[in-house]
């Protein structure tokens, strides 16, 4: 495909708290436990540490959704759909890794990674042409997920696609 691939992120704010706070508290346990001279340096180690694990939890924890992307940025849908289903699955077997996002993973998203599974799933069927199986995930999502904008939105889309033009 030769067209960029959309990208959605939405913030959810009060997910960004805790992660301040995690770090907060990691620069004042190096602090107090290490003394380390100069303070600064408790910082830069409390810093590196929230850093560490932030980037190893995802990196660990969200392989299958990376590669899910990186295959519909390639065009690759039906295999990213098989992606997107593994990640589905990990985030059914462990909801409280996805509920508890903001400090599991630290990630202050505002879709969780159930709901962004479920639309990627629909995109990639909409990109293959299978509007029936997009609109089921889309619809799913919105099952699960009332107030989602996006697949909302992308069922109103096919929807009014789908309808025969007025004269």
């Amino acid at each position: 495909m030769t067209g960029k691939q959309p990208i959605i992120r939405s913030t959810s704010w009060r997910m960004v708290l805790p992660q301040i706070v995690i770090m907060v508290v990691l620069v004042v346990l190096v602090a107090v436990i290490f003394k380390p001279q100069p303070p600064v340096l408790a910082v830069t180690i409390g810093a590196g540490v929230y850093l560490l694990y932030s980037y190893g939890s995802r990196w660990l924890l969200l392989k299958p959704h990376k590669r899910g992307l990186r295959l519909a940025f390639a065009g690759e849908y039906q295999a990213a759909i098989a992606s997107h289903e593994a990640s589905l699955r990990f985030f059914e077997r462990y909801p409280w890794i996805d509920r508890f996002r903001a400090i599991t993973l630290m990630t202050p998203s505002a879709f969780s990674y159930t709901e962004m599974a479920l639309m990627n799933i629909a995109y990639c069927y909409g990109q293959l042409g299978d509007i029936q199986a997009a609109q089921a995930f889309y619809q799913q999502t919105l099952n699960l997920y009332p107030d989602n904008e996006v697949a909302a939105a992308a069922l109103n889309f096919i929807e009014a696609a789908q309808r025969p033009p007025t004269p």
